[in-house]
């Protein structure tokens, strides 16, 4: 791992921020340098400090110390993205015997020298008790697969040298920072802390020489790894494990089922769907067909932080089977399994009469790790789904170096689900947009497309906007892009209209999202909107789509847009198909192209895509249980 620092680059970053204290700067710089490295830190993992001094409104200079801010990435962070806190009142504090981890967060809010500052880490405490000027934390991979060890501490000894103190796994907060502080009181020439199973600490008084010791450790640990594995056969296949025929359109498959298993019920009764999310490299599908692959989902992950983004262990599906009841036989049973498990340690961890059970996290895996197809992730969010996945990818590289290097042996469920219920104590309950977790494909682009697009955007759905024309699709994507995520929308160029090409999108947009929940046939447009074309039918997308929905099992939304005409084509269409057998709403939007009727003259106001946009929301939204109903525009 290189020493990305660069004199010159830092002087420049430091000028972007003329009216931050140039210590902030350096150390906002070197923060990014650390954050930007997924084998140190993953998605809000790890955090940085620096003490420096500051006057305040009186003119009085004190002792202060920044430190990065809950939630904050350190790949993309800003200074305001460090809190500010009163360093002395903080270092008093260690001279008590004991600080619950609620009067601990009441202490460091107390100290904030900036009211309306983000929540300092976890971790502030141990920045505070420590007396050197800059401080780092890292996630590091490498560290954690040696101290992942059943003799880590031995391991990590012999891999870092005298200069780094190793202390046992201590769960964040006041003990944690206490025992860092006593190592270093032990022996103040060292130049770093490893914590089993957590992660790494370096210091100095210089920027550069912090976040140079925080590479160098890591590269003598990486070095120590591959010195032990050295000759040693990292997979063994199983036999019985083949990559499955047509691999793309059995992950398809296996994604749809998994979305729709893993959908629940939400606190105000409504269904909640998740996101997919796929990483399927070419050494994580060998390592899917391994020997180790179910003990790599059943070990644990290598630090508390990441299961709290992706849980404590993954699901493991051996098989896929070719028929869909056989698949989702399989895959609901490891489901119910690992639901089972996770359940039974939530509420037998400690103080359950506590917990409220509508801020419990569900019991569904995260992770699912398919033989032969690589690592699924399901989350609430794509970047929820992303996150997971990274983190995922990481666990199962790692896990392989660290069977190799010795025992692994990852933090206990009991310590993890204690986090769990913890953070089911301070968890809020949100409010979600009407459509989040829903996939909407809107067919038949059009002029209109990037105002029914902004719709279902706004109110929370993956959107795919599909049209034979990509001038339509590229310009409602460019449209909605501005103001949205860009991996929320996806471009789609297929005529649909053709069974193949309607086989091959829908398999794409599983693929990228996990399946299908709402589908707006736009058949035909208004006449100010853009010049009517030739009716095309949909029946082969129609078609292509059931299956979709009959895999994942929780109904769903078809909305066909169009005028009387097209509306009682499309109409018959989809009774042909018998799409509410499986439960999915049928419902029209009709546009008008009368210009000079009564109505129309009434209204004054053209027909705009937001116009049919909102009726689709309401609509695929399900407050009313709409059926066979017509939305005139």
């Amino acid at each position: 791992m290189e020493n990305s620092f660069n004199e010159k680059e830092s002087f420049e970053f430091a000028a972007k921020y003329p009216d931050v204290l140039p210590e902030l700067s350096l150390r906002v710089y070197t923060t990014r340098l650390l954050g930007g490295n997924s084998r140190l830190v993953l998605h809000g993992g790890g955090n940085t400090s620096v003490k420096l001094k500051l006057k305040n409104i009186l003119g009085e200079e004190n002792d202060v110390i920044f430190v990065k801010g809950t939630g904050w990435d350190m790949a993309s962070i800003e200074p305001e993205g460090f809190t500010g806190l009163y360093l002395e009142p903080l270092r008093k504090l260690r001279g008590l015997d004991d600080l619950s981890s609620r009067e601990m967060e009441n202490q460091v809010k107390i100290c904030r020298i900036f009211a309306d500052a983000p929540a300092p880490s976890v971790e502030a405490l141990l920045h505070a008790f420590i007396p050197r000027k800059y401080v780092e934390h890292t996630h590091s991979d490498s560290i954690l697969i040696i101290s992942n060890q059943k003799h880590g501490e031995s391991m990590v000894k012999e891999a870092m040298g005298e200069k780094i103190a190793v202390l046992p796994y201590i769960a964040s907060g006041f003990p944690l920072a206490k025992a860092t502080a006593a190592a270093f009181d032990r022996n103040p020439d060292i130049d770093g802390i490893v914590i089993m199973n957590h992660g790494i600490f370096t210091f100095a008084e210089d920027v550069r020489e912090s976040y140079k010791k925080m590479i160098a450790y890591i590269n003598q640990a990486e070095a120590y790894i591959e010195q032990q594995i050295k000759g040693k056969t990292l997979l063994s296949p199983r036999k019985d494990l083949q990559v499955p025929a047509n691999a793309r359109s059995a992950m398809a498959r296996c994604v749809q089922v998994i979305r729709g298993a893993c959908a629940g019920c939400g606190i105000d009764g409504k269904q909640e769907r998740l996101y997919t999310e796929i990483r399927n490299a070419p050494d994580i599908i060998e390592i899917s067909l391994s020997e180790p692959a179910g003990e790599i989902c059943r070990s644990g992950m290598l630090t508390p932080h990441h299961a709290i983004l992706a849980k404590h262990a993954m699901a493991y599906i051996a098989s896929v089977p070719q028929d869909d009841e056989s698949l989702k036989a399989v895959i609901n049973r490891e489901i119910a399994s690992f639901k089972s498990g996770y359940d039974r340690l939530f509420y037998e961890s400690s103080e359950p009469e506590n917990t409220d059970r509508k801020k419990k996290q569900s019991g569904n895996p995260s992770l699912f790790f398919i033989a032969g197809l690589g690592l699924v992730a399901a989350g609430a969010t794509r970047k929820a789904a992303g996150m997971a996945a990274d983190i995922g990818e990481h666990n199962i590289r790692a896990k392989i170096r660290a069977f190799a290097l010795g025992e692994y042996q990852a933090v206990s469920d009991a310590h993890i689900f204690d986090i769990y219920r913890t953070l089911s104590k301070t968890k809020t309950v949100v409010s979600m947009p009407p459509l989040q977790g829903q996939v909407a494909v809107l067919v038949g682009c059009g002029v209109t497309g990037a105002g029914i697009a902004k719709s279902l955007l706004a109110t929370g759905a993956a959107t795919v906007i599909c049209d034979s024309d990509k001038s339509f699709p590229e310009k409602a994507y460019f449209e909605s892009a501005g103001a949205y995520h860009k991996d929320d929308i996806k471009i789609l160029v297929s005529d649909v209209t053709d069974a193949e090409a309607a086989e091959k999108a829908v398999e794409e947009i599983s693929l990228g999202f996990g399946g299908i929940d709402t589908l707006i046939l736009n058949s035909e447009h208004a006449g100010s909107l853009l010049k009517s074309h030739e009716y095309k039918s949909f029946s082969a997308l129609l078609r292509a789509a059931i299956p979709v929905f009959e895999r994942q099992g929780t109904g769903g939304n078809i909305i066909a847009v169009g005028s009387e005409e097209t509306l009682r084509r499309q109409i018959s269409e989809i009774a042909e198909i018998n799409p509410e057998a499986l439960g999915i709403r049928v419902n029209s939007i009709l546009i008008q192209e009368k210009e000079n009727t009564a109505d129309v003259r009434a209204v004054k106001k053209e027909i705009l895509g937001e116009h049919i946009g909102n009726a689709a929301v309401f609509f695929a939204g399900g407050l009313t249980p709409t059926r066979h109903a017509i939305v005139p525009l």
